[in-house]
């Protein structure tokens, strides 16, 4: 299950030696996940669980000596891992004795799989206690007397993809030879730790880190791949992981077009997931995360440890380039990025120095991974051995999509964070990405924004809306208001902060506002801020706005000058309207503060005609996930939400309704335009009293 990055480069000098003493450094690696461990403290995330499934005729107490053996040839498995004055050191401890239990499960009969099942998944999901180790457990578990399990977790701490096949391998052989493999290393991960910081001392690393900060220059912080909840505050790692087998990919053509086109099936293969994480996320600068094998010396191939590292692949889809140019592109950034891989990726992280969020993972969100898929071994006695993977209900990172390349073609294994997405929508991805990767090996000239993702089943979805008759009215918001107001003219149609508006009252103010609008060049498509505190007279100027063609672009007073700045040049204002104690909160800029009390004059000028299809207004945002990104919405939108309802919630002339919420957040859209646009009468909630719950109430 190792990753395919096995011809890293290798760090100089390439040499190693054995310490005298049993204290020293933890690697980059091991430091952050010592940091992680003490943060996340009780979680099983960096767990590595793997469950070994041997069929025939098993002698246990061979395999568990085996078991014994090996882990003794590996001091990593035995360390133990100190706070100490001048940070965390790492100790081989005295204690070597590694307990392998017996389960027996065959008086369950047909039930023993399952429950063998539940307790390795408990067992996978138990956390370690670092400093006081081992940071490996073993247990066997007997289902029938043809059937064992081998049940082994490790710490990522000590471990990594490599290392779990270096275990394997030399588990076999303890167990066919009935000794321990060859002779004790010669050196044990210990020394390569205190090696690994030597090298990094150099200078070819300020070199490495000069070119890597220049590779990501300007990279967008966080990779949206379009979630289905928003991103928490704050990591849970709670995850989940979806089994997937390819069956309509065509791998042989797949890997006749990467020999044909000079690339490994790596590249073709990552350059397709790029492909598909643009298309989801919107955005043409891709970076994902790949794991490396980093052992550097030779010395280092079959020792147990955690030398896995990241590389990091960022890739421009600018200018919609056909598949076969992405491939050619990837190509040239992979080996940009094996280029600087001498340096881990702990510190690039460092010297970074990205802007802190504790709900995303630095520079990487994304890990794409392919694998040789594993094939059974046979030991003696024709005791057949096959792997499989535990799930401990967790992800490292938003998606991990580990692919298997098998001769019965490829298996995906995709890792992902619950608290961002639900599994049919990683189904719908492994789905898409199933059919991209059919389309672009048979149209590999075709520019990928041609390429369709969808199914059969959805495009005949999609077709089936598209058949659907246009049912909602051809109208825009200020013009149904419009239509209210002439139908009830003395009504009440809003009020708040003192202040009562009959319709007609809402109606001439509004619209001597978009006159006055209309004469500093406000007309359709044009944006015009908003940043008034909730109140009559902020519903009056986004009315006016609309009756001016323009698309009002809402401001929360409490919004920080510099997004504020932002969300303003994005949509090129270059009016704002205010009112005295908020003109304050707009940042200087080329933009002209219009206080809406004194622009309440009828100047005249004409009032323009407005399509449905015309913007209404731009909404961003929170800019959690990275920069706020602005949402345009047109007037049939708007219509079609609220008239789309009646049906099942009739709305209409008697009906009160709250301006509740935020009009920067888009609830408000339903609140404002749903009352007004159906001669309900708009109260509008004062942000103090929103907070109150009695005075709410009153």
């Amino acid at each position: 299950m190792g990753s395919l990055h096995k011809d890293r480069q290798t760090p100089a000098p390439a040499v190693l030696r054995a310490r005298a003493d049993q204290r020293g450094p933890l690697s980059y690696g091991q430091q952050r996940l010592w940091f992680l461990d003490r943060w996340l403290a009780g979680s099983p995330v960096y767990n590595m669980p793997v469950t070994l499934r041997f069929t025939g005729a098993v002698d246990v107490d061979r395999l568990t000596a085996a078991v014994s053996s090996v882990a003794a040839r590996h001091d990593v498995l035995f360390t133990v891992f100190e706070d100490g004055p001048d940070g965390p050191r790492q100790r081989v401890s005295d204690r070597r004795e590694l307990a392998c239990p017996t389960t027996d499960l065959t008086g369950l009969g047909a039930q023993a799989p399952a429950r063998a099942r539940e307790l390795v998944e408990q067992d996978a999901r138990r956390p370690f206690d670092l400093a006081e180790g081992p940071v490996l457990r073993a247990q066997v578990l007997r289902l029938a007397e043809d059937a064992h399990w081998l049940h082994l977790t490790f710490h990522h701490i000590a471990c990594d993809g490599w290392s779990l096949e270096v275990f394997q391998r030399q588990l076999v052989e303890a167990y066919r030879t009935g000794a321990a493999p060859t002779e004790p290393p010669a050196v044990q991960y210990a020394d390569y730790a205190l090696w690994q910081r030597e090298v990094m001392e150099g200078p070819a690393t300020a070199r490495s880190l000069e070119a890597w900060s220049r590779a990501l220059d300007g990279a967008p912080a966080v990779l949206d791949l379009g979630a289905d909840r928003p991103r928490p505050a704050e990591l849970s790692y709670r995850g989940g992981t979806e089994h997937v087998t390819l069956t309509d990919v065509p791998l042989a053509a797949l890997e006749k077009f990467a020999a044909d086109e000079g690339v490994t099936p790596f590249v073709t293969l990552v350059a397709a997931f790029q492909a598909l994480v643009a298309r989801h996320s919107g955005s043409d600068d891709v970076v994902i995360g790949s794991p490396t094998a980093g052992r550097g010396p030779a010395a280092l191939e079959e020792l147990v440890g955690f030398f896995a590292d990241s590389l990091v692949v960022r890739t421009s889809l600018a200018d919609d380039p056909t598949f076969r140019e992405l491939v050619s592109r990837t190509r040239a950034d992979v080996l940009d990025a094996l280029s600087r891989s001498r340096t881990p990726f702990d510190v690039v992280v460092n010297h970074l120095h990205p802007e802190r969020d504790l709900s995303y993972s630095p520079v990487v969100q994304v890990v794409f991974a392919l694998h040789e898929e594993d094939d059974a071994a046979v030991l003696d006695d024709g005791v057949v051995l096959e792997r499989g993977s535990v799930p401990t209900g967790t992800a490292k990172y938003d998606l991990t999509w580990s692919v298997f390349r098998g001769a019965e073609g490829l298996r995906l294994e995709v890792e992902y964070s619950t608290d961002l997405f639900d599994v049919e929508t990683v189904r719908a991805l492994v789905g898409h990405w199933e059919t991209l990767l059919r389309r672009v090996v048979a149209e590999p000239d075709r520019p990928l924004s041609e390429v369709d993702l969808l199914s059969a089943e959805e495009a005949e979805l999609v077709a089936s809306w598209s058949g659907v008759e246009e049912r909602f009215p051809a109208a825009t918001v200020h013009g149904l208001v419009a239509h209210r107001a002439a139908e009830r003219p003395d009504a009440v149609a809003v009020s708040g902060a003192g202040t009562t508006w009959t319709y007609a009252e809402l109606e001439r103010r509004s619209s001597a506002l978009a006159r006055r609008l209309r004469g500093l060049g406000v007309g359709p498509e044009v944006c015009v801020g908003v940043c008034l505190e909730r109140s009559p007279d902020m519903v009056v100027a986004c009315l006016a706005v609309l009756k001016a063609g323009g698309v009002y672009v809402p401001l929360d007073t409490a919004f920080p000058a510099d997004r504020m700045s932002f969300m303003l040049d994005e949509v090129g204002a270059k009016t704002v309207l205010v009112h005295p104690p908020t003109a304050a909160a707009v940042p200087e800029g080329p933009w002209q503060a219009v206080d809406v009390e004194e622009a309440v004059a009828d100047d005249g000028a004409a009032l323009p005609e407005v399509a449905p299809d015309n913007a209404c207004y731009v909404i961003f945002t929170s800019g959690s996930t990275g920069r706020p990104k602005g949402t345009t919405v047109t007037h049939r939108n708007v219509v079609r939400l609220i008239d789309g309802v009646r049906e099942n919630l009739p709305l209409g002339q008697d009906d009160v309704w709250t301006l509740f919420h935020s009009f920067a957040f888009d609830f408000s859209v339903w609140e404002m335009w749903g009352a007004l646009t159906t001669g309900g009468r708009l109260v509008v909630v004062p942000y103090a009293v929103s907070r109150d719950v009695e005075a709410f109430h009153a």
